[in-house]
């Protein structure tokens, strides 16, 4: 499992405006509590400094009423103490308020949960480990296009700006994946190219990420089963690595390439183990390192390749807290087919997109 941030780093830059008493008093800004989740994952999820978290919270205005557990939750991933006041704060703001039209409340850390012993969940983790070792072997060898987005963004709203885009045709064969830039920006690419884009580089989707957690040898701690709230028959596993025993590999620039430990989640199918979907968020990196922290989201959904229907990548999102700067790679995975020696895909074709 390999997190990649080669080459060049955003750069912030700050600019101290004196306010003179005149100055008109800046209007908060309205969120829905899903938007607002989504900022406070974001940036306590990415180690964002406490101070810049609870000073981008104090702008805001809930639209929704904010869950009461949100500061408790916020905190089981290390939040500093002005981040859970302000989080506080906003809960007392919005007491009055409708509930919120996402219920989700914010993702709880796997970390200090009670690992799993026996009963419903002990079966379901055993169902699951079965087809994450199966899946690599199960599915065949394919090509396919791979359409990433290198974005970035200054505050954690997650209103991202576009750097680059790439198209690439990927062959998956075996447990090897080749990858080939077929355009960027839009522009074909004639003949083999490389292409130094500097943001983070996604791997590790098509099985190694799901066998790495599953493997005897990584003693993954299991805890807790919920439901996912977008589909009931799928059950929600956290999952903790310890650094000792994982292959989380994290690399900026000149800098050290570092082991990481890391926490997340495994969205799966409580009938058959199938899973859908593996969010995980890396340990705390060293001070004085260029990345804070980093996020990986991968989806997987029903594809098929000739006629034969699979469980493969869809999408695959990683963010990072880069040098005062969020970075953000989406990728997305379209025009399935088989592989074999004689097989092509070619840039610009029309084929069926994955159902």
């Amino acid at each position: 499992m390999r997190m990649h941030l080669p080459g060049r780093a955003f750069g912030a830059c700050f600019l101290l405006l004196l306010a003179s008493p005149l100055a008109p008093p800046i209007s908060a800004q309205e969120m829905h509590w899903e938007e607002l989740r989504g900022v406070i994952e974001r940036a306590v999820h990415l180690r964002v400094p406490d101070a810049r978290v609870a000073a981008r919270l104090r702008k805001i205005q809930p639209a929704e009423a904010v869950p009461v557990s949100s500061a408790e939750r916020a905190a089981t991933w290390d939040a500093g103490p002005l981040t859970q006041r302000e989080i506080r704060r906003l809960t007392e703001q919005s007491a009055g308020r409708p509930g919120p039209r996402s219920p989700v409340e914010l993702r709880a850390n796997p970390r200090g949960m009670p690992p799993v012993t026996g009963g419903e969940a002990s079966v379901m983790v055993e169902l699951i480990r079965l087809y994450a070792q199966e899946y690599t072997e199960s599915i065949p060898n394919f090509l396919c296009f791979r359409n990433t987005r290198f974005l970035r963004e200054s505050t954690p709203l997650g209103r991202w700006k576009l750097d680059t885009e790439l198209k690439e045709r990927l062959s998956h064969e075996g447990d090897e994946d080749e990858h080939e830039i077929v355009a960027v920006d839009g522009e074909q690419i004639k003949g083999k190219a490389m292409f130094f884009h500097g943001g983070l580089t996604v791997s590790g989707e098509f099985g190694n990420v799901m066998r790495r957690i599953f493997e005897p040898e990584t003693e993954t701690v299991f805890t807790r089963m919920d439901s996912d709230s977008e589909n009931s028959e799928r059950a929600v596993l956290g999952f903790v690595v310890r650094q000792d025993r994982s292959s989380m590999r994290i690399s900026s620039g000149d800098e050290e390439e570092m082991v990481m430990g890391y926490a997340g989640e495994v969205h799966a199918s409580r009938s058959t183990g199938q899973i859908y979907r593996i969010r995980l968020t890396m340990d705390e990196l060293p001070k004085g390192y260029p990345i804070r922290g980093a996020t990986w989201d991968i989806r997987y959904g029903p594809v098929k390749v000739e006629e034969q229907e699979l469980l493969l990548p869809v999408s695959a999102t990683v963010e990072a807290y880069q040098e005062g700067r969020f970075v953000r790679t989406e990728a997305t995975y379209t025009d399935y087919q088989k592989y074999s020696s004689d097989s092509s895909i070619r840039f610009g074709e029309q084929a069926p997109a994955p159902e």
